[in-house]
């Protein structure tokens, strides 16, 4: 079992989201879609298209880690909040902070499903919409709960 899962399991968050935010720079790196680099000028890049997917899969990585980032992010404050004031329920703008997480996961999973339901472009099977459009309700029905 790898070290992800480890802390996956045992519930730290924290580690698991900083994991992700490795994962991503590098898939990010490897697809040229790295931010600029310090004292930069930002150019705002292209939005992702089923081309883009159908041409290289590390794409449908991009929205996952996204997604899945914003998840463990949101989750890890839960958990530390809910620590903390055992007694109290989540509020003010430490909700409104989980809220915004999950709503930016469940963004990302719904673009992914966007993206693939263009089969002949993208190269999805029916299979990976249907795992998509679970992950994307997944991920909504956590953020209608909070």
């Amino acid at each position: 079992m790898s070290r992800r899962d480890n802390a996956l399991l045992l519930g730290d968050y924290g580690s698991y989201r900083s994991q992700l935010s490795r994962r991503l720079l590098t898939v990010r790196k490897r697809l040229g879609r790295t931010t600029t680099p310090k004292n930069g000028k930002y150019a705002p890049k292209a939005p992702l298209t089923a081309r883009d997917v159908g041409r290289n899969r590390e794409f449908v990585d991009l929205f996952l880690l996204t997604a899945e980032r914003a998840w463990a992010q949101a989750m890890h404050m839960k958990s530390t909040h809910s620590e903390d004031n055992a007694s109290k329920g989540i509020t003010g703008s430490t909700r409104s902070h989980i809220i915004s997480r999950l709503h930016k996961a469940s963004k990302s999973a719904q673009e992914l499903v966007a993206l693939l339901k263009d089969q002949d472009t993208s190269g999805a099977t029916d299979a990976d919409i249907l795992e998509a459009r679970a992950y994307a309700a997944s991920l909504s029905g956590a953020e209608e709960f909070e």
